[in-house]
């Protein structure tokens, strides 16, 4: 999914891949990359090559393949090897639905489901 939101954009889908974070320039400032596939009509699909910087990189950090993961930012344009790219350089996002990659904390033994107990209702 894909949405304009005055200069900036709102973009949803799955990661493509692990994101990779890389320290980059003399403060070594980490920079968070991982892409998205946000819609597909056919064999067609469209991808969003995504960029997070400092605190929202080392998050980033935490995507891998398959997540589900929603992103605010605005699109930046650079050329690389006579190339023109645009990047999403992320402002906000949140992974919604983390792959079991992410190890979830054991439920203690001592600890009773609440569908365990005998409710009121």
């Amino acid at each position: 999914m894909q949405a304009k939101l005055g200069e900036g954009v709102i973009v949803t889908g799955r990661a493509v891949n692990d994101a990779e974070v890389k320290r980059v320039g003399d403060k070594d400032t980490p920079c968070g990359s991982f892409s998205l596939i946000v819609g597909r009509q056919g064999e067609q699909a469209t991808y969003a090559n995504c960029k997070a910087w400092g605190d929202m990189a080392d998050y980033a950090g935490l995507i891998r393949k398959g997540d589900t993961v929603c992103v605010i930012g605005d699109v930046r344009t650079r050329e690389y090897n006579g190339k023109t790219y645009k990047d999403l350089n992320v402002q906000w996002m949140n992974v919604m639905a983390m792959t079991s990659s992410v190890q979830q904390p054991a439920q203690s033994a001592q600890q009773e489901s609440v569908f365990d107990q005998n409710l009121p209702f």
